[in-house]
């Protein structure tokens, strides 16, 4: 897009907003995204942050009505295809790059063992007690949460780094990667996206799936109309409505899936027969809850229903990925756990109990200035239909076990601070709860959004505290009353690496994110 026009954009903006003071923004309080463009484009930061701060900002908890019930079609398809224009770096497909010291530091290998989970099939569509249930299953989701992260922080250095050099395992555990994922269609070299994690001693296989890592993964997710592949129907049924994008990454990756099955599973010796896992973070869940189906419906199929072990299947942050059919079969299939921060937004996505079909071109002016998005319009559909996946164990701010008073108030998403947001909602609330069910005490927690006080345990969630999204208070240490656990506890680093599930922040350009977010904004303001 050429200067001029955003120029342009932004001038006619800045008149419609003269009539109205705006208050005056500092660099701090514009945010990361607006600082940037102000930056990369010679703007004054000033007329970017009055023309972004006259918006409305966008609900976490009800972003899909929000998205659905506040806008128009072409509203929401336009806003659609300005998150996906700046989230796939405008079309420019690139590798994720190697930051190869945060990838050796960040890793941390969880103590504990993987406690089988007991059989609550068919699951409900949320767990009433959620609580009582972390109490009970909390170890195993930390241990599998901070592996998820540790396969993403490797596979960022995969081509740098051998599978032993980069990849930090608990003792008594090995790891192969079993599955690859072509890059921007194969003009970018395969990355790691499935790994097989074996424990010989106690006999336990896990498989997991990585989180979205590249801009050409974006477009996966993006592609939210219903695939049409028939080697998914004869898996997930006719009238499943599997999402193309996670279809397309799980037809993919089955085969090589399946093969280990066979070899670990169904060919196992009498009476040696291993349990079996499946987890991942993001498009990880979204992707493993598809492997977790085919790989219960497989192993009852060849071992028979009496013999095949139980596929247990534990998803974060998982978006919807099927229709009412997928999900009605699921629930009676696969003994799954979907653990969701309610102010998490990409766990939301697609839509319930509908998502927009969208043409690649927005409407009017952005078309004009070559803003594209995901075509999920095919058959001239106006909309997908997606549901939930039952198994939810949902928690809030209030459940935090550190700074949750300060938790409490990532409950929208301004377009300044979106990639902010999303280091928080989207993977600091993860490991900050489940690190409270570590059988040993979690230095790396990640929970503190304010300044951490002196003396309390825990880490700042990376970008944090950041007072201008959350507050001058937030930047006071010792402002956040600590919760009594934190009283007397040894201090930890000050400093904490970004954690590789903030993944649209590290491989996304920040010029196309923010030149969606002004976009987006001069689409709402007309």
């Amino acid at each position: 897009m050429a200067r001029g026009s955003l120029c342009a954009l932004l001038a006619a903006a800045a008149l419609a907003l003269a009539a109205a003071p705006a208050r005056a923004a500092d660099s701090q309080e514009l945010g990361p995204l607006c600082q940037g463009l102000a930056q990369q484009m010679s703007l004054d930061p000033k007329l970017v942050g009055s023309f972004i701060s006259s918006l409305p900002v966008i609900p976490s908890e009800g972003f899909c009505p929000w998205l659905t019930q506040n806008l128009t079609e072409t509203q929401a398809c336009d806003m659609l295809s300005l998150v996906q224009f700046g989230l796939t770096d405008g079309g420019n497909l690139q590798p994720p790059e190697c930051p190869l010291n945060f990838t050796l530091t960040y890793q941390v290998a969880p103590t504990g063992n993987l406690t089988r989970l007991a059989d609550r099939r068919p699951v409900p569509a949320t767990f009433d007690n959620p609580q009582a249930l972390l109490q009970e299953e909390g170890a195993a989701y930390y241990w599998l949460y901070r592996m998820s992260e540790n396969i993403l922080a490797y596979s960022r250095c995969s081509e740098e780094l051998s599978l032993e050099e980069g990849l930090v395992l608990p003792p008594g555990w090995e790891a192969e990667v079993i599955a690859n994922l072509t890059q921007a269609g194969g003009k970018l070299p395969s990355l790691p996206m499935v790994f097989l994690l074996r424990n010989p001693d106690t006999n336990q296989l896990v498989i997991l799936v990585r989180s979205t890592m590249s801009s050409s993964e974006w477009v996966r997710d993006f592609q939210t109309n219903h695939t049409t592949d028939s080697d998914l129907a004869k898996v997930f049924g006719d009238d499943a409505g599997i999402a193309y994008g996670f279809g397309s990454v799980f037809d993919e990756v089955w085969p090589d899936i399946q093969a280990v099955l066979d070899k670990e599973v169904v060919d196992a010796k009498p009476g040696s027969t291993p349990e079996v896992w499946v987890s991942g973070h993001s498009m990880g869940a979204a992707v493993g809850n598809l492997v977790a189906y085919a790989a219960q419906q497989h192993l009852d199929e060849k071992m028979g229903k009496d013999k095949a072990p139980l596929v247990n299947g534990v998803f974060f942050a998982p978006p919807q990925v099927g229709g009412p059919a997928f999900v009605e079969r699921n629930s009676k299939l696969v003994n799954s756990r979907g653990v969701t921060f309610r102010d998490d937004i990409v766990q939301q996505f697609p839509c319930d109990p509908e998502m927009p079909a969208c043409p690649a071109k927005p409407s009017g002016l952005l078309g004009s200035l070559g803003v594209t998005g995901i075509a999920t319009n095919q058959d001239n559909a106006t909309s997908w239909e997606y549901q939930t996946t039952d198994g939810v164990v949902s928690f809030a701010a209030k459940d935090m076990p550190q700074d949750a008073s300060t938790w409490a108030r990532i409950n929208s998403v301004p377009l300044c601070w979106a990639t902010t947001y999303l280091r928080a909602a989207h993977s600091c609330s993860y490991m900050c709860l489940l690190s409270s069910f570590s059988p040993e005490p979690v230095d790396d927690n990640q929970c503190w959004l304010s300044a951490k006080p002196e003396g309390a345990s825990g880490s700042q969630c990376p970008s944090f505290p950041a007072p201008g999204y959350l507050g001058a208070d937030t930047a006071v240490a010792g402002a956040p009353t600590p919760s009594p656990a934190t009283d007397g506890a040894a201090p930890a680093p000050s400093s904490t690496p970004t954690p590789p599930s903030a993944a649209m922040a590290q491989h996304t350009s920040a010029a196309g994110l923010l030149l969606a977010a002004l976009l987006a904004a001069a689409m709402v303001a007309a």
